[in-house]
């Protein structure tokens, strides 16, 4: 709703107030005693008070009708905005342009207005959605909304993997995808989408194989699998605690070994209650008892020899989740990242070359000696992009690490950061794209950041279209949906 002529003009006297003086006490000049968090991590530049306020005013004064900055501004003050239940007008919101106004651009009037408030982190829910479930693709992100849980989409259509049954090459804004319902979890990939109703797999977008299972605009089932718990490609898991490959699909060391016509269960010794959700394949899995294996399809034709490996992998113990990422266009190797432990700390190992294992460094971590992430704990989920790494914590806390390039770290700015930094609160469920971030809100609201050529941010903006100011979003972005 919008805001009556009462209620604005009360919320802007409060706000003249507390831009008078809130902008003057924390000075907002971008040194040590500015509104750069201790805790957060950011370090996004803030502008002095008086273009502060400006570039605020402009963020949303063509927003607000009235194009005054302190009326506009005061739309801005969160917490009073949150108290009344009253919701911005749109989307665009915090991400208007603002590099007319004193040279201010999108980043540092969100850090100015991070001072104004007070806050630590950003963003604090502004309103909330119907949205139950998120995942992201190489390039493109998803949403499961409503009690009927239908699927939406939106960024690069690469070989049909948004399922809206056309031939669009992107959208830069939420579609559904057609024909179907009860969806509980979704996860792009590269060209491929999978999703997970009622313990069945559906599949969209490239082929697997061109004879049984080829390319689709649309949602169809993966027929001969039934009672998965995890999606992930290409190697779901099912509650049983048994591992299954897709079909068609060879391992990652380029054999096939299975029949193409119907899914396979891969033949590991034991039970196993994790896989890592990836954009490309990764034979691992966590067994019950805590341990990581790894497997392999050996062939030798020379010999003829063709047999299947299975080896525990590392020293790591008590695991209870495990997470991958890998830039195939770097000179980066393959990282991983693992919840272990009661305390649920954060360990990894693999490529580091841009900080994405959060130890302070830019070394490559072999498997043998893996390092913690930082001092956190209460990790529950973890979700690896190509270059950086998000950890939710049990507490609603949000933080990242890594390659910030397209601003995927969501900390207003594009450093890199060898340590990871809190960047939200109130998140339930994360989800990373390529080089871009997805964050799901307790009160069913879906933020997105990063890069944004393909309009996978979803704020129906893109770069070829509408200027350089969308190549990034480097602050998390609330999406609207029709």
């Amino acid at each position: 709703m919008r805001l009556s002529a009462t209620s604005t003009n009360l919320v802007a006297v409060a706000a003249v107030l507390v831009l008078s003086a809130s902008v003057l006490m924390c000075g907002c000049s971008g040194n040590g005693s500015d509104s750069t968090s201790g805790a957060s991590g950011s370090s996004a530049a803030v502008i002095p008070g008086t273009v502060g306020t400006q570039a605020i005013g402009n963020l949303v004064g063509d927003l607000t009708g009235s194009g005054n900055p302190e009326v506009a501004a005061a739309i801005m003050i969160l917490r009073v905005v949150v108290q009344l239940e009253i919701q911005p007008p749109g989307a665009d919101l915090w991400q208007w342009d603002c590099n007319n106004s004193g040279g201010v651009d999108v980043g540092d009037a969100i850090s100015v207005l991070r001072c104004v408030v007070g806050l630590d982190t950003w963003p604090i829910g502004v309103h909330g959605g119907d949205v139950t479930a998120i995942g992201a693709g190489q390039f493109n992100s998803f949403a499961v909304r409503g009690p009927d849980g239908a699927p939406w989409a939106w960024g690069r259509n690469n070989s049909n993997s948004l399922g809206d049954g056309t031939d669009v090459q992107q959208r830069n804004s939420p579609v559904q995808v057609v024909d179907l319902t009860g969806v509980t979890a979704i996860q792009g990939g590269v060209g491929r989408t999978l999703a997970l109703s009622g313990g069945n797999v559906y599949r969209w977008g490239a082929a697997w194989d061109n004879e049984f299972y080829p390319a689709s605009n649309v949602p169809v089932t993966v027929a001969g699998l039934t009672g998965v718990s995890q999606i992930a490609q290409p190697y779901p898991l099912k509650a049983d605690g048994t591992v299954w490959q897709f079909p068609g699909i060879e391992g990652g060391n380029g054999v096939r070994f299975y029949d193409v016509d119907h899914p396979n269960q891969v033949p590991l010794d034991g039970q196993f209650i994790a896989v890592p959700s990836w954009l490309m394949y990764s034979e691992f899995a966590v067994k019950d008892d805590g341990t990581i294996w790894r497997w392999l399809y050996f062939e030798d034709t020379f010999t003829q020899d063709y047999h299947f490996e299975q080896y525990q992998y590392g020293p790591l113990t008590e695991v209870t989740f495990i997470a991958a990422g890998w830039a195939s266009n770097v000179d980066s190797p393959e990282f991983f990242t693992v919840i272990r432990g009661d305390e649920k700390e954060v360990w990894g190992w693999g490529g580091n070359n841009e900080g994405q294992l959060g130890n302070g460094t830019k070394v490559a971590v072999h498997m043998s000696s893996p390092v913690r992430m930082g001092d956190l704990t209460g990790a529950v989920a973890i979700a690896c992009g190509n270059l950086h790494t998000m950890v939710l914590l049990e507490n609603g806390d949000l933080y990242t690490c890594g390659w910030n390039h397209w601003g995927q770290l969501g900390t207003g700015d594009t450093t890199d950061s060898l340590v990871p930094v809190k960047v939200m609160t109130g998140v339930k469920a994360i989800a990373a794209g390529g080089s871009h971030s997805l964050a799901l809100t307790n009160d069913g609201a879906v933020f997105a950041w990063g890069h944004n050529y393909y309009g996978q941010i979803g704020v129906g903006k893109d770069p070829v279209h509408d200027g350089d100011l969308w190549w990034r979003v480097n602050t998390p972005t609330q999406i609207s949906f029709p």
